[in-house]
This record gives C-alpha cells, structure tokens and sequence, in this order.
C-alpha cells in the first residue's frame, strides 16, 4: 500500500492570503479597502455556488483523501484573504492612532516611555566611525508638542554603545529626535535619535530577569571557550549571535550552514523532542506531557526571544501538542498553513520577514519532499548504506525550496550545502541539547557550567570546521543573478530537476550516456563564466574585498579611476587594483582618518601613478595617516 501523499488543499488559501498581506504592506487604506471587497464578494460568490450547484466539481488531493470542491477551496481562499486584510488594517489603525508617524515626518524632538522589544546589538558604524547600537522599543506614551499622548508603536532608536547596557524588556525613558523610516512598509513606525541619557524606569518582570540571568552566565561559561565555539554555541542555543566571529559568520553562509548560526525551527524541534523523550524516561503520563511540553516551549521561546523563525516553530509546536493531547494525527501541511494564517494575524509584517519565509518554506519541503526522496533513494542504495538516503534527503530538500529565497540575498548558489548539512547533522542535536543542560546548569552551578560547556562545544567546534572546509572548496558556491528574477529562474530551474529527477534515476542504468550528457549540458549551460573572464568588459564600480573598512573602485566611460578608501590591508587593495588592470589612479579619495580606511594606501601606490589625494577636512591634520606614505612604493616592496 502506498503512503498517503500529503494534503496540499490549504495551502493555497495560505499562500494567497499571505502574498496579498504583503502587498498591501504600506499601501493606503483604500487598497486594502478594495482587496478585502473583493475578496469577500468572490467568497460568498463562491459559497452561493456551492450550494445551488451542491458539491460541483470537485478535486481530490494525491494520494487520496477527502475531495474538496473547487467553490469550496475559492471561498476559503477567499475566507483568508479578507482575515489577513482585515488583520494588517486593524494593527495599522493601532499604530496611526497616535501622533508619532505625524511627529516623525516633522522630525520633532519628543520624550518617550517605551518598553525594550528587542536585545540592542551594533549595526554599522555611524558618523566618523563611531560605533552605532540599534533597538526597538515598544513606545507606550509619546510627548511632544506640549501634548502627552498613550500610543503602541514601535519605534528604531540608533545611538551609541551605552545603549546596550538596557535590559530587554524594562521601561525606558529617553528624548531624542524623531524621523520617519525609509519605506511604509517596514516593521516600525519611526526611528528616533537619542539626546541625552536613557533612563530605566522599570526593571523587567522575574520571567525576563530569569531569561538575561540565564543568557549572562551561559555567555560566562562559555568565555574560555575557543573562539568558533564561543561565538556559534550562544548562537545556536540562545539565539545570541554577537559574538560570532566574522570570518565564521561569512564560512556558515558560503557553505549553505547560515541557519545554524542562530536559533531555528529546528532547535526547537529537537529541545522539544529532548523533553518528551525526558517525560517518558521519567514516568510522566502521556496525558500530561503535553503540558510539560507547553511550558519548555514557551520557555524557550522566551529564553532565545520571539524571532520569525522561533514563532513559526512555537506555533508549529502547538500544533502538534494538540494531536498528542487528543490522540489524533494530522498531516503536516495543514498545521503549516493554520500556523502561517495564525503569526501573519498576530504580526502582519512577519509577511515580509525573510526569516519567517525560509523557515516555512523549509518546513513545507521537508514535509513534501523529504520523505518520498529519501525511500526512493535509500531503495537504490545497498542494504548498508539505506540510512543516507533520508540523510540525504532532509538538507536536499531544504535547499530545493529555500534557494530562490537565498539567492535573492546572497547573489550566489552554494554546491556543498546538501554535503555540509548532511556531516554536521550528526553534530547538532548533541550541541543543542548539551548546550541548553548548560545554560540550565550555569543558572545553578556557575562553576560547574564552565567545566561542562566543553560538552556542546566539541560538536560545535565540529560544525565550525564544517563550515570552513566547505567555503574553502573549490567552486563551493557559484554567482547567480540576485533579484527576482534570479529567484524565479532557480526555481524554474529546480523545478524542471525536480520533474525530470525520477526518470534519470529510472533511466540511469539503462541509458548513463544519455543521463550524463544531459548532465553536462546541465553542467555547461549554468557554469559560471564571470570568474573566467575577470573583470567583467565595461565594469564601472566594484567594491574590494578588503575585510573591514571599504575599499571601492570607480571607473569613468572615459578610463578614468577613482579610488574611495583603501581598506587596513595594502596587499588586499593592490591584489584587487592588479585583478582589475589598473595601473593609474586618477584621485584617492579617503572618507575618513580611520585603520580600516586608510591603512590599505600603501597598496594602491604600489607600482602605480597617483594623480590626486583626497582627504576628509575635518581630520586635524587633514592628511594624517596620508602623510605616512610620501611616495609612491615599488612594488613588491612593504
């Protein structure tokens, strides 16, 4: 008897009402006026032919199941789509109900009192180089213009670092000025600048001081750890990132391993998984294993904070709860489909979050894709090799559906994701749950918590080298066009190897000549070229890499070439000039007396003719760090 194939019939309610929402992100209100009309009229259109036409024409969903018609699943599409909008419509109407918005516009100076709504962590530097800490707080009560109004809007602050002294959670008091944000779309009203100190009004609630009181010596435990363990163990059990090396963070996205760095829906999956399996080793009755299940959920939902990914799985996880309360199974996808209309009802601008979306899009192929992949690989496998087919399966899968999404951010494609993922997967439910016994462990023993956080960080370690090995290989990631329409060709792309996947393994054996030369037309046809011909004719900017700092590379249509900044390293920049076959700079223009602005000049004079150097006026003395070097350097020299 063949498996049942999963139930794709709500999806499509879904998915329409969650691209319609974010649509009509920043949108005015009468778009969203005319879509949830129209949405309606088409609904009770849909539900009045159903009834005079009975169940009409109907669709049955693979492999079986309940048909449904096609007026039904239109007036349920229809259903969604005016929920959603009729959600996104009521929270904006929250948000507009205050003065803020119209304050920001006349960048008004205010006072505030607001709740901290995220952990404050550094963002790119500000003016002059300074160090710049971002955060959001829940504005509760808005002054200004001589008026104290009580509003809920959230609201971006930038200032310096001492905002990361404020606990997540407290009840601030601050002036500052007010601005508006760049698109009516984003997921704040207004930004804010400080003036002056910030004061706590309020400390957090126990539940909070618990959580930072966990997060603090679990970030003290870890202290002596190595440097990949110490920065990707907080990451992946508490969703604390800041201090994830650079160079870690930039091998973790070349080798498709980026949601490893941080708290993901699969984090939850397995912390979860631990406590059910910790309730049966115990004794505790399957009536109430549900409720302990609820309480680590929410729990650790507040230990690593409420982000995309950690909701969906939180909801995902309710979901789930419920059929093991009532002894009832249910198909997957039709969890993943309540659990998207429910967040997007909760947080209408989670519809353009790209967290969430990868995290949903993950769980859909892991549920429609994984299983039919890994039986039919494990069945063309030897008996002792069956366990990689749905080792294999799993990442696969993953990747098929979240590449458009990726691309769309990183404007490359990675060819070792599936190789990586599949090695470190081993690694990742020992670190994660070792890791969470010791953040649990240095809440009661300190001491002992830094003798066991050696536990989780051998795996850690592990997925670190991972990570590494797989962004130091050879074409372990090509270039593929960014945007939408790079999206939209790698998923035709999948799609068509999705399609044809099948019958190259059912036609393998008997014909390989023809399998492998489609594969190399394949091959052929999507080998990158731009590595072969760099630069690429007619360039006009290219930005260096030269680690931190900038370094970037201007050419006029008439050859001329400017340079702004040079980076810290001279041999980074003079190896980037060399590639790009520039042996005249035209002018240096140096932004700003800093390292990794500066430091890197030696390398653009290096065999090469300046004709001017541009400085910031305000530095005293305004060629400061340019005064080291008086003249040009032969190359090859240091």
């Amino acid at each position: 008897m063949a498996p049942a194939r999963a139930d794709l019939r709500l999806l499509l309610p879904a998915a329409a009402g969650w691209v319609v929402q974010a649509l009509l992100l920043g949108a005015s209100g009468g778009w969203r006026v005319t879509t949830a009309g129209l949405a309606g009229v088409a609904t009770a259109g849909a539900l009045a032919r159903h009834r005079r036409r009975g169940a009409g024409r109907v669709t049955r969903p693979p492999g079986g199941g309940e048909p449904t018609s096609y007026s039904a699943l239109l007036a349920l599409t229809g259903l969604v789509v005016v929920l959603l909008t009729g959600a996104l419509a009521a929270w904006t109407a929250v948000r507009d109900a205050g003065p803020v918005a119209e304050l920001a516009q006349d960048r008004a100076v205010v006072t505030v009192t607001a709740g901290v709504a995220s952990d404050p962590h550094l963002v790119a530097g500000g003016h002059g180089g300074q160090p710049l800490v971002a955060v959001v707080l829940d504005v509760r009560e808005v002054t200004g213009r001589g008026r104290t109004t009580a509003v809920q809007d959230p609201v971006l602050v930038l200032g310096d670092p001492s905002l990361l002294a404020l606990p997540w959670r407290a009840q601030v008091r601050l002036t500052g000025r007010l601005g508006p944000t760049d698109d009516p779309a984003d997921d704040v009203v207004a930004m804010l600048a400080p003036r002056g100190p910030v004061t706590v009004v309020s400390a957090p609630g126990l539940l909070e001081r618990t959580a930072a009181l966990v997060r603090g010596r679990f970030a003290s435990a870890t202290e002596h750890l190595p440097a990949d363990a110490r920065g990707l163990l907080p990451g992946l059990v508490l969703g604390d990132t800041s201090r994830a090396p650079q160079d870690l963070t930039t091998a973790m996205q070349a080798s498709g391993l980026t949601h490893l760095s941080a708290v993901s829906g699969s984090n939850v999956t397995i912390v979860l998984a631990a406590g059910i399996w910790a309730c049966g080793w115990l004794g505790v009755r399957r009536r109430r294993r549900p409720l302990v299940a609820l309480a680590l959920l929410l729990g650790f939902v507040v230990l690593v904070r409420p982000e995309p990914s950690v909701l969906r799985a939180a909801a995902m996880g309710c979901v789930g709860l419920l059929g093991l309360g009532t002894h009832r199974r249910r198909e997957g996808l039709p969890a993943v489909a309540a659990a998207v209309v429910g967040l997007l009802v909760w947080d209408p601008w989670l519809s353009r979050s790209v967290g969430f979306a990868l995290s949903t899009l993950a769980t859909i192929g892991l549920l429609v894709l994984a299983r039919p992949w890994g039986e039919a690989l494990a069945a063309r496998l030897p008996p002792r090799l069956r366990w990689l087919g749905p080792a294999v399966a799993l990442p696969l899968a993953a990747q098929v559906v979240c590449g458009p999404v990726v691309v769309v951010l990183q404007g490359s494609v990675s060819l070792v994701a599936v190789l990586t993922n599949l090695v470190v997967s081993p690694l990742v439910t020992p670190a994660t749950v070792l890791g969470v016994a010791v953040a649990l462990l240095a809440l009661v023993v300190p001491p002992l918590a830094a003798w066991a956080a050696w536990l989780p960080a051998l795996p850690t370690l592990g997925i670190a080298a991972v990570a590494r090995a797989g962004a130091g290989l050879p074409w372990g990631s090509v270039p593929w066009p960014s945007g939408a329409g790079g999206a939209l060709s790698l998923a035709a792309l999948s799609l068509v190897v999705v399609l044809t996947g099948p019958w190259l393994l059912h036609h393998g054996r008997r014909r390989p000549a023809v399998v492998a030369a489609c594969a190399l037309l394949g091959l052929a046809a999507g080998a990158p070229t731009a590595r072969l011909t760099w630069p690429p004719p007619g360039w006009r900017y290219v930005m260096c890499d030269v680690g931190q700092g900038d370094g970037m590379v201007l050419r006029s249509a008439a050859g001329t070439v400017v340079v702004v900044d040079t980076g810290p390293d001279p041999a980074a920049v003079d190896g980037c000039l060399g590639r790009l076959g520039v042996t005249r700079v035209d002018a240096v223009v140096l932004t700003h007396d800093h390292a990794d602005h500066v430091d890197g000049l030696p390398g653009v004079l290096r065999g090469r003719s300046v004709g001017a150097l541009l400085v910031d006026p305000s530095t005293n003395p305004p060629t400061a760090r340019a005064t080291w070097w008086p003249r040009p350097v032969p190359r090859g020299s240091r």
